[in-house]
């Protein structure tokens, strides 16, 4: 997720983005405040999914049993 976050980042400085709209009717009109918090959750999904993906083949193996 990182080099999602970093690229959006980028696009947002280089277009001067002032309104994203991830889905319809859902737009975030202050990125000032709220972007530090999405990059901060991105960062969150992509560590618990390591973590998850870490475990997997122990997961697997106890079903198997």
């Amino acid at each position: 997720m990182e080099r999602y976050v970093e690229r959006m980042e980028w696009q947002m400085k280089e277009l001067g983005v002032r309104l994203v709209a991830p889905s319809p009717r859902l737009p975030v009109t202050d990125l000032e405040r709220t972007w530090p918090e999405i990059a901060r959750a991105c960062s969150l999904v992509r560590a618990s999914f390591d973590d998850m993906m870490k475990a997997a083949p122990e997961v697997a193996a106890a079903r198997a049993d």
